[in-house]
């Protein structure tokens, strides 16, 4: 029984010194700890020596439409805040009361703007009733305008277009100014270019519908 206890004695130091031997000279950074000559590293690092650091994972970064890089979320297009939680275009989105104007044009007055989802596009949304005017038989366009959000800030874009397909054109840049979720004004600045080459520089002021 002695002689027993003394082989398991001595095969337990010689693991231990195997294991000592092996873990020499590792150098585990960062709290690692050196299981057998390979590094174990704590949540968040990598590496042979666990030198690498995953800011995203260390700070337990969430990105809800988007992916983390270097501990910072890069947003999938169309969304923003810190998170990507949220939609660039949902502040803009409502019917708003619309205040018109086009030099040499006389506007119509008491309709309104809508301003919606693009269901197709997370990052665009769709304006409708815009270019209302009393020279022309049509008024507006019979299909919605498309225009893209800047996530993290006021302003949209509406890039050159051809709605209808009639040859008539819209391209402009607007902007929001909230005072409150309730109480929003938007101001489109827009150039329209006729089929015969004819354009107009326009304006909309336009309030959010209570």
């Amino acid at each position: 029984m002695r002689n027993y206890l003394n082989l398991l004695f001595v095969s337990a130091g010689l693991i231990l010194m195997m294991a000592s031997c092996a873990c020499s000279g590792v150098d585990c950074q960062n709290g690692g700890t050196c299981n057998d000559g390979t590094c174990d590293c704590l949540k968040g690092y990598s590496g042979d020596n666990c030198e690498l650091k995953d800011f995203c994972e260390l700070n337990e970064v969430v990105c809800v439409y988007g992916e983390c890089e270097e501990g910072i979320c890069n947003c999938t297009p169309g969304y923003e805040l810190a998170d990507c939680s949220l939609a660039a275009r949902d502040k803009f989105l409502g019917t708003y009361n619309v205040t018109e104007g086009c030099a040499l044009l006389d506007t119509f007055t008491g309709y309104q703007m809508r301003i919606e989802q693009d269901i197709l596009n997370p990052a665009r949304m769709s304006i409708s009733f815009v270019f209302n005017f009393n020279q022309f038989s049509t008024n507006g366009f019979f299909s919605k305008i498309i225009a893209t959000p800047t996530p993290n800030t006021k302003n949209f874009r509406i890039s050159s277009q051809e709605p209808d397909g009639n040859g008539r054109t819209i391209t402009g840049n607007g902007t929001i100014n909230a005072l409150d979720s309730a109480n929003s004004i938007i101001s489109i600045d827009y150039t329209i270019r006729m089929s015969n080459g004819q354009e107009y520089t326009c304006f909309i002021e336009a309030e959010l519908a209570q």
